[in-house]
């Protein structure tokens, strides 16, 4: 899964926001390999708990000969690699390798969520993960413009269909109100997913004539 690194002399890991918990467990790997590694990437001030957020830059390094997309790695595929391998995962790669699971398996609620997964996330425990603070960071730390948009949103949002489809509505206006930005909306519908009934969310822009913007299907979750 991970390419031969033996041979590399500068390492780029691509990352974002939802990758970079692995981002951050391979960054740390290929620095006890004394591998020299760059992390390059947005991501959200949100995970500035983990380690080496300090490291992130935006642009490639040119000396670099290999590049490896984090984005394209699941966690769980990369745990195993790390078990399979023999390599050891200290308390930094831990924390980092939880907070992937938690964001990746939508914080334990993913249907895919199995018996395999649970498994991985005890032992990663066991390592010495600060899942505490990973949970905390993520759940309890969320920034008044997503309250604000969140508010704007809910009172603007219809149940179609027996309430099964959520059409929830924006323009330009509800963003500059609320100090929100577009990403900050598609991080709100996997939570209007939550609401009794509905099954898929619509995302529409008011000012270009009700455009769909983003679709949302919950395929995992079964509803009552």
């Amino acid at each position: 899964m991970i390419p031969d690194i033996e041979a590399k002399k500068h390492i780029v890991l691509l990352c974002d926001s939802n990758s970079f918990g692995v981002a951050s467990a391979l960054y740390t790997y290929m620095l006890m390999e004394h591998k020299k590694v760059s992390l390059v990437g947005e991501v959200e001030r949100k995970l500035s708990f983990l380690p080496w957020f300090d490291a992130l830059r935006k642009q490639e390094p040119a000396s670099a000969d290999l590049l490896i997309d984090t984005r394209e790695i699941a966690v769980h595929k990369l745990y195993s690699f790390f078990v399979a391998e023999g390599i050891k995962i200290n308390a930094k790669m831990a924390t980092s390798l939880y907070c992937a699971y938690f964001l990746e398996y939508k914080h334990f609620t993913s249907a895919e969520c199995d018996g395999m997964v649970f498994a991985a996330l005890s032992k990663i425990v066991e390592l010495g993960a600060a899942y505490e603070m990973v949970q905390k960071a993520l759940l309890y730390n969320q920034p008044l413009k997503l309250f604000r948009l969140r508010g704007y949103l809910c009172q603007e949002m219809q149940l179609v269909e027996n309430a099964t489809k959520a059409l929830v509505y924006f323009d330009e206006m509800i963003l500059q109100k609320s100090g929100a930005e577009y990403s900050d909306l598609e991080a709100l519908l996997e939570e209007f997913l939550t609401i009794a009934h509905v099954e898929e969310v619509l995302l529409l822009k008011r000012d270009e004539n009700n455009k769909i913007m983003k679709k949302l299907k919950d395929e995992s979750i079964e509803k009552k």
